[in-house]
């Protein structure tokens, strides 16, 4: 995994702290992590009840390839980092997926 360094990791935790858990009853079994009405993280269970956390490309994953040339492996590691050590979820398992943007 590539070096974490103190800008990074401020950038990321600062991310944590913009946005807002919001719940949707559409989607009881999911938790969405929003702003300005846009989806930047989805925790959910998949089939074989693992929780998952999908990641919006355009907001959260092409920010750590684009900026920090951080590929797939790297920002999952980064994310599931960062998750455990400020939400306190070592279990989750980051994933990248490309229409969050926009809240159904």
């Amino acid at each position: 995994m590539k070096a974490i360094n103190k800008e990074i990791e401020q950038r990321f935790k600062a991310l944590l702290n913009e946005i807002e858990l919001e719940f949707d009853d559409d989607y009881p079994n999911r938790l969405f992590y929003t702003k300005d009405n846009k989806i930047f993280f989805e925790l959910s269970k998949n089939k074989k009840s693992e929780i998952i956390l999908w990641c919006d490309y355009h907001l959260v994953w092409k920010v750590f390839e684009t900026d920090y040339n951080f590929i797939d492996d790297d920002i999952q590691k980064f994310i599931k980092k960062m998750i455990d050590k400020y939400l306190g979820m070592n279990s989750v398992i980051p994933n990248v997926y490309f229409n969050l943007s926009f809240k159904r």
